[in-house]
């Protein structure tokens, strides 16, 4: 997720943090499957929760808690942020092998479309 948030803080004038914000959640959601021990003990270290769905609804609140942008029209970015510059974005994002599963290019353009 940080991969995918470098390159839409590279065509867009958003702030990294808020960025990382509106993506995360919707990338952890992305993974569920190929991370689910990883994710359910992230909910229960972090929020107290027992499973990994749960702990992601308790990040997506706590994000709302502290007044983040859960959206990319909420980063009120002044480059108007399209379909096709997410897909620049996807098309130029570094995906680092460490992830669950190497996502491909157009995974992260879906990615990236659900932060809309």
């Amino acid at each position: 997720m940080h991969q995918i948030e470098h390159q839409l803080g590279a065509f867009t004038d958003c702030n990294h943090g808020q960025g990382l914000a509106v993506i995360q959640p919707v990338y952890c959601y992305h993974i569920l499957d190929d991370a689910h021990e990883k994710l359910t003990k992230f909910a229960q270290v972090v929020f107290n929760q027992q499973t990994a769905q749960a702990g992601l609804e308790a990040l997506q609140e706590f994000i709302k808690e502290c007044h983040l942008p859960t959206t990319l029209k909420e980063l009120h970015s002044k480059v108007v942020i399209t379909d096709d510059l997410l897909k620049k974005v996807a098309n130029t994002t570094n995906i680092i092998k460490t992830n669950p599963r190497t996502l491909t290019q157009d995974e992260v353009y879906q990615i990236l479309l659900e932060c809309k």
